[in-house]
């Protein structure tokens, strides 16, 4: 302070002391006093100044000294003032941090609710919503797992994944995001990143019992029975009272046509979670398969009215309903299902069957192209438009569809069946022969490929073969009154013959 005073004064002076001399200079050749009012003039100046640093001085020292008696004052009411430590600072840095923590966390699960509430009223574009303003306060694996799962309930799978790898990389050992990510991977039918993420969780959670019995589903999807088995056995001993385990069980073998043992999974299902849909929907198609149509639709009304918007329950009692030829309850049923989920190829599919047998072909054949729009790789949708082309005497078509279905599954034995049934109506008994044969090959208890090679047979009067292939019809399917009827006669040429 005292520094800068003396340098405003040095500025002052000489300033003032210059414009005298200039005064001075331009007076002294006209007034002969020049010299001595300059000299005054300097005597004034130099009094002015002295008088307002005295005063400056005195205001100064007066600030200073009030100045101590209010550190005196404050010192004697607080004692020993000291600065606060770094540790003191950081701790009220951490309160206010706590504070606003508190209030962020409180926002964050208030939207993780709100996320779980809008998940179960299966509102899922507005639990995404929900999950995506929580991730925009805390970005944690969680969060974006919950995210992840809308995204996928909303078939938008590459946002799911993406959700499931953000997880991943946040949490490398998160056995959940994996075993998720593999699920996405499967609706995608990407078996092998399925495999390989569900083999990953069980590596991080051996205990997982979720995680074997998704694999167990993939297996299946890939036809490996067996495996799929040993994985639900695993779940099963992990978790005894996983009704979904058992159910999905009961499902595998099925498709190894072990109906006993399916319909014993589940009824554990059942037992163990009495108002389990799914299950009841499942032991419907085991007794549809087996006949007992009425049984299969007293368990779909019941999976119906424990989830009325159950599309593929509604789909599965529209085809018993086919099977005991009331077609309109059927197509009322494929309808339901259709408006609950437009894009069911299947219940596309299963209409134009309907439509088929009550000799609309045209809507049949609408119904079929529809199904093919929509999922163009859906080998029964060619196969069933194949056979009303072949109904309709169009048997060219009928062979191209037939082919297209092959083409896209080898091991489509429908396929087959119903292509030699066109070969055989063009006389081509060897190769409609070779068609039965391979359906055969594909699936040994197909009743209808024996009854069809043995007529095909019976067409070549080669009767004997015909006769061994009536009689695995009969085996397989006792009720089949046909194959009865033309065994009898292939026995009457046969010994007519002999």
């Amino acid at each position: 302070m005292n520094t800068i005073i003396l340098i405003i004064n040095l500025i002052v002076i000489f300033l003032a002391v210059g414009v005298l001399w200039f005064v001075y200079q331009k007076d002294k050749s006209k007034d002969p006093y020049a010299k001595n009012k300059f000299a005054k003039r300097i005597f004034v100046f130099s009094v002015i100044i002295v008088v307002l640093n005295a005063s400056i001085y005195i205001i100064k020292t007066k600030e200073e000294t009030n100045t101590k008696k209010d550190i005196a004052r404050i010192a004697a009411f607080v004692g020993k003032l000291s600065e606060p430590t770094q540790k003191e600072v950081e701790s009220e840095i951490d309160k206010e941090f706590k504070a606003e923590f508190k209030k962020k966390k409180k926002i964050a699960l208030e939207k993780y609710q709100k996320g779980i509430n809008a998940f179960n009223g299966k509102k899922y574009k507005t639990a995404i919503s929900h999950f995506e303003g929580a991730i925009g306060i805390f970005a944690i694996p969680s969060f974006y797992i919950f995210r992840g799962i809308g995204y996928t309930f909303t078939n938008q799978f590459d946002k799911a994944i993406a959700d499931y790898n953000k997880a991943i990389e946040l949490k490398p050992d998160y056995a959940g995001a994996y075993n998720n990510r593999g699920g996405v991977w499967f609706k995608k039918g990407d078996y092998d990143n399925a495999f390989s993420d569900y083999d990953k969780a069980i590596q991080l959670k051996p205990d997982y019992a979720e995680a074997y019995s998704n694999r167990g589903i993939a297996w299946r999807q890939k036809g490996d029975y067996d495996k799929a088995i040993s994985d639900y056995d695993k779940a099963i001993q992990l978790k005894p009272d996983y009704a979904g385990a058992y159910n999905s069980r009961g499902g595998v073998w099925f498709k190894k046509g072990d109906y006993d043992n399916a319909i014993e999974d589940i009824n554990k299902a059942i037992e163990l979670e009495p108002d389990y849909a799914e299950a009841y929907n499942s032991r419907g198609g085991i007794w549809f398969v087996k006949g007992d149509y009425d049984n299969a639709i007293e368990d779909i009304n019941k999976a119906i009215q424990l989830k009325p918007d159950y599309a593929e329950a509604y789909n599965n009692r529209g085809i018993a309903w086919q099977h005991k030829s009331d077609y309109e309850k059927a197509i009322d049923d494929f309808n339901k299902a259709i408006q609950l989920k437009p894009d069911y190829a299947g219940a596309y599919n299963n209409r134009g069957i309907a439509w088929r047998q009550k000799g609309d072909y045209d809507k049949a054949i609408s119904d079929y192209d529809k199904v093919i729009e929509l999922k163009p790789d859906y080998t029964p949708a060619y196969n069933s438009r194949g056979s009303t082309w072949f109904i309709r005497g169009d048997y060219d078509k009928a062979i191209s569809d037939y082919n297209k279905a092959i083409e896209i599954n080898p091991r489509y034995g429908s396929a087959y069946n119903n292509r030699g049934s066109v070969y055989f109506k063009k006389g081509q008994y060897d190769n409609a022969i070779s068609d039965y044969s391979k359906a055969i090959e594909i699936n040994p208890k197909h009743a209808d490929a024996y009854y069809n090679r043995g007529w095909a047979y019976h067409n070549k009067s080669q009767y004997d073969n015909a006769i061994s292939d009536y009689n695995k019809s009969i085996e397989i399917n006792p009720k089949d009154a046909d194959a009865y009827n033309n065994r009898g006669i292939a026995i009457h040429h046969y010994r007519k013959e002999g």
